[in-house]
């Protein structure tokens, strides 16, 4: 069971989930996911947020989601612990797909990340990335 050096777990699933069963929620991720995640905060040195909810805020489904979440693709990477939607404080989801794009080489593993421009969030998973040569592949929902 991989778990995160910069986030803690309410950062992760949502408030349903932790309810139901709290830090065990960490056996529900790949560590691929985990690592990349982890990569990401050490090397852009900004605050980065996936779900807020355990301090009030509006976020609860960007990490983690249960088979009945109505959130989402019904074959989200979210479901398989995959995947990860985040801001960065500070910077756009533009700013931060060009800043994923310069440190290409240092990523831990190859990730797919969602090509859609809404200044809001960041998604990327590790879910089928295998056969591709590149480090970044990118998809429309």
């Amino acid at each position: 069971m991989k778990k995160a050096k910069h986030f803690g777990i309410k950062e992760l699933v949502s408030r349903a989930c932790y309810e139901k069963v709290g830090e065990s929620a960490w056996q529900f991720f790949d560590g691929k996911a985990i690592d990349t995640l982890d990569w990401f905060r050490e090397k852009i040195g900004l605050p980065i947020t996936v779900n807020d909810w355990a301090w009030g805020g509006q976020y609860q489904h960007r990490g983690f989601r249960w088979d009945d979440c109505a959130i989402g693709a019904s074959k989200s990477a979210h479901k398989e612990g995959k995947a990860f939607d985040f801001s960065v404080k500070g910077m756009t989801d533009n700013e931060v797909k060009d800043w994923i794009e310069e440190n290409e080489s240092e990523l831990p593993y190859r990730i797919r990340i969602e090509e859609e421009d809404t200044n809001a969030k960041v998604h990327f998973d590790t879910r089928r990335l295998d056969t591709d040569a590149e480090k970044i592949k990118y998809f429309r929902p």
